[in-house]
């Protein structure tokens, strides 16, 4: 079984992710705390200027202002795949560092 590494997000709070290595270049999310159940129960609430959504035109970005698809630098986050594209995880340490997760609801579009 690979390595799970816990991971705290949300400046200032408890709440963590936990990811596992699944080939070189992309981490999985395996398991939360955010939500009060396993993924895909999470989105981006916020994000800092250094962030792009990569899918602004989507029903969760038009209608709620949250985004699963975000971009830092070379850092590429997508909540639908629950995948996260970068080549270590300290980089994705510092992507977190520039957004804040919610527990999300699709069912709400």
């Amino acid at each position: 079984m690979a390595k799970r590494t816990k991971l705290f997000v949300n400046k200032g709070e408890t709440k963590w992710i936990e990811v596992e290595r699944l080939q070189s270049g992309t981490y999985g999310l395996m398991d939360e705390n955010l939500s009060g159940h396993i993924h895909p129960g999470l989105a981006f609430s916020s994000w800092d200027d250094e962030v792009q959504c990569t899918h602004p035109d989507s029903c969760e970005m038009v209608l709620f202002d949250v985004s699963r698809h975000l971009q830092w630098n070379n850092v590429v986050m997508n909540l639908d795949s629950n995948e996260f594209h970068v080549n270590s995880l300290a980089r994705l340490l510092e992507a977190l560092a520039h957004v804040t997760f919610e527990a999300w609801d699709s069912h709400r579009i």
